[in-house]
């Protein structure tokens, strides 16, 4: 990563941790080079009643064409589409993630990306067997928050079963 402020963007920043985040990096694909941009956030599946952390992949070429031109727009390049698109796990919910450049996380905004060396990754998981009791339950996409709509089915049904996951991925950053 050569430090642009645009090639790690955390979306949905406007507490300690974003919602949502996209970065352009090199993965060899099927493309003409390998730059491509990639992005991680949840999703409401109705169906199964939970979450599903879903991966946004655009290979080299579609991501040369959106950096080429005389602005870039990153919200085109990181446009959630299911061509675009794929499952990595059901039932993650409460995705974050927060820079930091000491031992502490720090709110998304509050230095620039340049100076981020880490990113700390957070979300909580459930086990497919545990998911599928809620498919026959009331539950929708507040029950999952907490406090949420419904405290009593949250901790009853999802609590329980409930893991959390907390890491830190390191960045290199290059002058």
């Amino acid at each position: 990563m050569n430090g642009d402020p645009q090639m790690i963007t955390l979306k949905d920043d406007t507490g300690t941790y974003a919602k949502e985040a996209y970065v352009i990096t090199p993965i060899p694909n099927a493309g003409k080079s390998e730059l491509c941009a990639v992005g991680y956030y949840c999703a409401w599946d109705g169906v199964a009643k939970a979450f599903t952390l879903k991966r946004l992949f655009k290979d080299s070429d579609a991501t040369i064409t959106s950096l080429q031109g005389p602005t870039v727009n990153f919200a085109t390049l990181y446009t959630k589409v299911p061509a675009n698109e794929e499952d990595l796990a059901a039932c993650v919910w409460d995705l974050q993630f927060a820079p930091g450049v000491d031992a502490d996380p720090e709110p998304p905004s509050s230095t620039p990306s340049t100076s981020w060396h880490w990113i700390e990754v957070r979300f909580k998981s459930m086990g497919p067997t545990a998911a599928r009791k809620l498919r026959n339950l009331a539950v929708s996409e507040s029950t999952w928050g907490t406090p949420s709509t419904d405290p009593t089915l949250y901790r009853n049904t999802i609590l329980p079963y409930e893991q959390q996951f907390v890491s830190r991925v390191m960045i290199q950053q290059t002058q």
